[in-house]
């Protein structure tokens, strides 16, 4: 009897041993696959032909895991200088110029793990966006994916320094648009980077960035925007703890606005907020290449009186080295 009960307590500890461990942050059984990317972490990246980077991420599942793979879409849409236009721009439609490729695959079993891949940019030209898509599959068919965008840049980052300089400006204002009452030639609740002065009336396409809030009762809340719905300048907003206004450069700036999420209007605002802007003006060569602004909120202020509440801010801009 004793022996008997040794050999079947023997069959369970065996059994508990070979069971798979699954762990803690695994799916529960029977929900589709998911696909986590790990890194990198931002949605899109500016890189350089020839660099690798590599594509991890976390895949999970309630059944067992059959494969996963990585994919490729090349995507043009960039601008170029045709001399024969007088200079202006040649824009290149985006388009499928090759089709999705598949550049890699590889067997999984289990239920979750870790995996990468290491991408190395094809020497492509400037502009160029490439889709990445890391896709998941289990034993039933199931599938999830997680896109990582980038944009093929200059081959050196730093070779920036030799065509763009920085200005810097301190202690302008933005008037709330509601108190832009004064019967001027000029709106006090737009402005004009490039020339450093409020903005002609009617004329947005003199306008880089205006103040459009409501009236409401307490604090002035501002909201800016981008004149013309965004055909001009686009914004980016970031914390003044991920961002360092003071050491601002070219490279700096257009990798900031170029990876991060895009707006025509932004409110919330907070003093020490930064906000960037892509600028109409383009460097006179270099026509891929717009100019761009960065805005620092100094100030939020709400008057005694609704025509008393405005916005003021330190800004720097690009501009063509000489």
């Amino acid at each position: 009897m004793k022996t008997r009960l040794r050999y079947l307590l023997a069959l369970v500890l065996l059994a508990t041993a070979c069971r798979e461990q699954v762990p803690d942050d695994a799916p529960p059984p029977d929900t589709p696959p998911v696909i986590r990317r790990l890194a990198p972490r931002e949605p899109s990246l500016l890189v350089r032909p020839g660099q690798s980077l590599t594509f991890s991420c976390f895949v999970g599942d309630g059944q067992q895991l059959a494969r996963w793979q990585v994919a490729a879409l090349r995507l043009e849409n960039y601008r170029y200088r045709d001399t024969t236009r007088q200079g202006r721009d040649t824009v290149v439609a985006t388009a499928d110029t090759l089709g999705r490729q598949l550049l890699f695959e590889q067997s999984l079993s289990g239920t979750s793990r870790e995996v990468s891949y290491t991408y190395t940019v094809p020497e492509w030209p400037v502009f160029t966006r490439i889709e990445l898509w890391a896709s998941i599959e289990d034993r039933a068919g199931q599938r999830d994916s997680t896109p990582l965008s980038l944009i093929i840049d200059f081959e050196r980052t730093d070779t920036l320094a030799q065509f763009f300089s920085m200005l810097s400006y301190r202690s302008d204002t933005l008037w709330a648009a509601y108190a832009d009452t004064a019967q001027t030639d000029s709106l006090r609740s737009a402005f004009n980077l490039i020339a450093r002065r409020h903005a002609p009336r009617g004329n947005t396409a003199a306008q880089d960035v205006a103040e459009s809030s409501s009236r409401m009762q307490g604090p002035f809340v501002p909201v800016l925007r981008s004149p013309n719905n965004g055909a001009d300048s686009v914004l980016v907003v970031l914390p003044a703890d991920r961002f360092n206004y003071e050491r601002l450069t070219y490279a700096i700036l257009r990798q900031a606005w170029e990876t991060h999420l895009q707006r025509t209007r932004v409110s919330g605002l907070q003093v020490g907020d930064v906000i960037l802007l892509r600028l109409r003006l383009r460097h006179r060569t270099y026509r891929n290449y717009h100019h761009f602004a960065a805005l620092r909120v100094a100030e939020i202020h709400t008057g005694t009186d609704s025509t008393d509440h405005w916005l003021r801010f330190d800004y720097k801009r690009s501009q063509d080295r000489e």
